[in-house]
């Protein structure tokens, strides 16, 4: 009998342990698909190189992040950034903001803070998503976050009508929010993206940054955010015209 169980045993033990790590290993991996998912995914490392004398840098290839939507975001290669739309309060000390976590991130929101073609909201949130793929901690993720809601700026997807007092204005293909906040007894007609580059005070910041300390997610920041906005510029009612700011 003993020399049965023990055979048993070298037979059972070995097969159960073994299943167990497979078991293990499979939800390990079902967990990190999760969680790329959760967050998206970046496609490549971030080659960049300094412009010689000058505080730009250079894409020396295609960098793409793949939100958590499935909306494809890409850098092509040749861009040039210089962490112009990533407020200096939330750089890392002593580095620019594509060094460590906010390095991908950054070049992306640069990228796209540039040349505008999406929505502002569109753009800070993949901001603030690519930060999280990237394995930012989630506290610095929201931090950096709230700085582009209140310092990045805003402006529309697709061209808007709107009337301003000039003709040059009028004719314009991106026009901002102060260019036609003007009135007139003559307003023009006239089809452009709309940009809003508000001014903040350093309360505001303050504000937002106690938010996120205190443990406010995404979409309460959000609403400060817009809340803060409207109240510090006397444009903001047109602004919120254009669908720049929430109510």
């Amino acid at each position: 009998m003993r020399s049965q169980f023990s055979l048993r045993r070298h037979i059972v033990f070995p097969a159960l342990a073994a299943s167990i790590f497979l078991i293990a290993t499979t939800l390990g991996k079902r967990s990190s698909i999760a969680q790329n998912q959760d967050f998206g995914r970046f496609e490549g490392e971030l080659a960049i190189v300094q412009i010689e004398n000058r505080s730009e840098w250079k894409l020396l290839r295609d960098l793409t992040f793949i939100g958590p939507n499935g909306v494809v975001w890409t850098a092509p290669r040749g861009t040039i950034v210089n962490g112009a739309s990533i407020p200096r309060a939330i750089w890392p000390i002593g580095a620019y903001p594509w060094d460590g976590v906010l390095g991908k991130p950054s070049v992306i929101h640069d990228h796209f803070w540039v040349t505008k073609s999406r929505h502002s909201k569109d753009v800070h949130r993949a901001f603030y998503d690519g930060l999280l793929a990237n394995k930012a901690s989630k506290f610095r993720a929201i931090l950096a976050y709230a700085g582009v809601l209140l310092f990045g700026g805003r402006w529309t997807a697709t061209r808007e009508a709107f009337v301003a007092c000039t003709e040059t204005v009028a004719r314009k293909r991106q026009v901002t929010v102060e260019e036609i906040a003007q009135m007139c007894a003559n307003p023009r007609p006239g089809k452009a993206q709309i940009v809003w580059t508000p001014k903040p005070h350093d309360r505001d910041w303050k504000k937002l940054k106690r938010a996120v300390e205190a443990g406010r997610q995404p979409k309460e920041l959000e609403r400060l955010a817009d809340q803060l906005l409207l109240q510090s510029d006397p444009r903001a009612d047109l602004a919120k015209e254009f669908g720049l700011v929430s109510e």
